[in-house]
């Protein structure tokens, strides 16, 4: 887990692992876009940025893929954007919050941090598959080339070994829960609704780090239910045998980043009990996806 000294530090390492949470980097990413030469194109690569797109670096620079999503558009010249992205992918938790980027200083500093750690969960997502890739593709004699991304495979590896059920099951031997008569929750129906345990009475989900007291409640699948933005709980397969590998991977990635984040997200918490920090750190973090006054329509070759 990443310690953060200050709102500075967190916001700076969140946009470094969100880079396309920001407008003026999805725009960038179009730079040439072909029909940007087209004067009666109505498909811009201002709108696209601003429908939450960024290029993917195909040779015609007409596609673009949504970094909250995961969403993969091909563009012709005439299309809507954001409407597309609407159509095609309504969930979307950036298409939810209805063109987010024209007025950022309206939204809650709170969700554009839970913007910035989904967009970060799906770039994890991506980086961890190209390792694999590589070393698929790579031959194992070649340990130099082969050495960073092995060793970004085992960080991931066990930062994410809640993950699995028996992972969060063996978290319980030590709390011996079991034992007491008087608890309603047992090890295993907490460690299958997702929690891990953490101190005394206390256990932790590893997807959203919601914290609950076992002892005070009667149904722990319910109270995690009630965290909608919990993957986990979004997911609603508490059996792995169910999940797909994407679906695994996924939710690798979301602990890995979650994990990364807990002590900035406890900042994020004590800066919401005080006016005067809530308020200038709400600047820093709305600077993160802000979308520049003075961009233009670009006619670059």
């Amino acid at each position: 887990m990443s310690l953060f000294k200050n709102a500075d530090e967190f916001v700076k390492s969140l946009h470094e692992s969100a880079p396309y949470i920001s407008f003026a980097a999805r725009f960038a990413s179009f730079r040439g876009f072909i029909f940007d030469k087209r004067i009666n194109a109505t498909c811009t690569s201002i709108k696209i940025a601003h429908a939450g797109f960024y290029s993917t670096g195909d040779s015609k620079k007409t596609t673009g893929k949504c970094p909250f999503c995961t969403l993969e558009q091909t563009f012709k010249q005439m299309d809507d954007p954001w409407q597309m992205h609407a159509e095609n992918s309504p969930n979307c938790e950036y298409v939810l919050l209805g063109k987010p980027d024209e007025d950022v200083n309206a939204l809650p500093f709170r969700t554009v941090v839970n913007l910035a750690l989904r967009c970060a969960t799906f770039s994890k997502y991506d980086n961890i598959l190209e390792d694999i890739r590589i070393l698929e593709e790579s031959e194992r004699e070649n340990a130099l080339y082969r050495d960073p991304y092995s060793r970004s495979l085992i960080e991931f590896r066990n930062a994410t070994k809640f993950l699995t059920y028996e992972h969060r099951l063996e978290s319980f031997e030590s709390a011996k829960i079991d034992q007491k008569k008087v608890l309603k929750a047992t090890s295993k129906k907490l460690a299958a609704s997702g929690f891990y345990f953490t101190s005394k009475t206390f256990a932790t989900c590893p997807f959203c780090l919601l914290s609950i007291d076992f002892q005070e409640i009667d149904d722990e699948w319910k109270e995690h239910q009630k965290n909608v933005e919990c993957d986990f709980v979004k997911l609603d397969k508490k059996e792995e045998s169910e999940w797909t590998p994407e679906e695994a991977m996924m939710l690798a990635s979301r602990m890995w980043v979650m994990h990364k984040y807990a002590s900035g997200l406890k900042l994020v918490a004590e800066f919401e009990k005080k006016e005067k920090e809530y308020y200038e750190f709400g600047e820093r973090v709305n600077r993160m996806m802000a979308k520049p006054k003075c961009s233009t329509r670009r006619c670059s070759i």
